[in-house]
């Protein structure tokens, strides 16, 4: 997602990830693979909320390697988002859908000014 600071005219960004189960992970890291390529972050901070489901969420200012990442996912024709805990982990398809909003946003950034 992005943003604009009030009285600013240049857009942020930012990297959001979502888990969401009847379990706990744990999360620590995350692989994504998109068409072979592989993109790993560790040791990063996944925040933790539950209700009557479990979600975890990872949410920082984008990086260029987080961009290329992305651009990698969106061109790709497969993409899977592996979420590793403490001691489980869990493999996602990128669906189509998410792939589309990705370039959404970068598109709406892009027009908000953002490069």
């Amino acid at each position: 997602y992005f943003g604009k600071r009030s009285g600013s005219s240049t857009p942020w960004l930012r990297l959001r990830i979502q888990y969401y189960s009847d379990d706990w992970l744990f999360i620590d890291s995350f692989i994504v693979v998109a068409d072979g390529k592989r993109f790993e972050r560790s040791n990063v901070n996944f925040e933790r909320d539950h209700d009557s489901e479990i979600w975890e969420w990872y949410d920082e200012s984008l990086s260029a390697s987080d961009m290329e990442m992305i651009n990698a996912v969106i061109s790709s024709k497969d993409a899977t988002i592996r979420f590793n805990g403490r001691q489980y982990r869990n493999d996602k398809p990128i669906t189509a859908a998410q792939k589309s909003a990705m370039r959404n946003v970068l598109d709406a950034y892009k027009a908000a000014g953002g490069s």
